[in-house]
């Protein structure tokens, strides 16, 4: 049986520090990255594993991962559309050194006046990208 490899290669071009971008997600294996990712499904369904937890992600449901965190991703049979944020950890760290030791209790954000304000702000930082 062949092994298959996968390579992810994110290069900041359009800004030193960030990277954004839409993407169709069938499946991409655990790995991690130095960078902060912050993603918002915007169609479909998708599941995303974190150390020992799956996530079902649905429209509108934001997910983090902080840096090094170990996850994957794999379809649910649906076509899927993310909006990927994927930030330099230089960058977050001159604002603040200690984000770039960053840990959350959950890595989705459903609802409520921090999904709201969120979810706009990265749609308008998307937008003007």
């Amino acid at each position: 049986m062949e092994q298959k490899k996968e390579f992810e290669i994110v290069r900041h071009t359009t800004m030193k520090h960030l990277e954004i971008f839409l993407v169709e997600m069938t499946s991409r294996s655990p790995h991690g990255h130095d960078d902060l990712e912050i993603g918002i499904l915007l169609e479909g369904s998708l599941l995303l594993f974190t150390e020992q937890e799956q996530h079902r992600l649905r429209p509108g449901d934001i997910y983090v991962i902080t840096r090094y965190q170990v996850h994957s991703f794999h379809g649910t049979g649906e076509k899927n559309l993310i909006l990927a944020f994927q930030i330099k950890t230089d960058f977050y760290r001159k604002i603040n050194h200690q984000l770039g030791f960053l840990s959350l209790q959950s890595n989705i954000i459903r609802s409520g006046s921090l999904h709201n304000t969120l979810h706009r702000i990265l749609l308008d930082c998307a937008d003007v990208y």
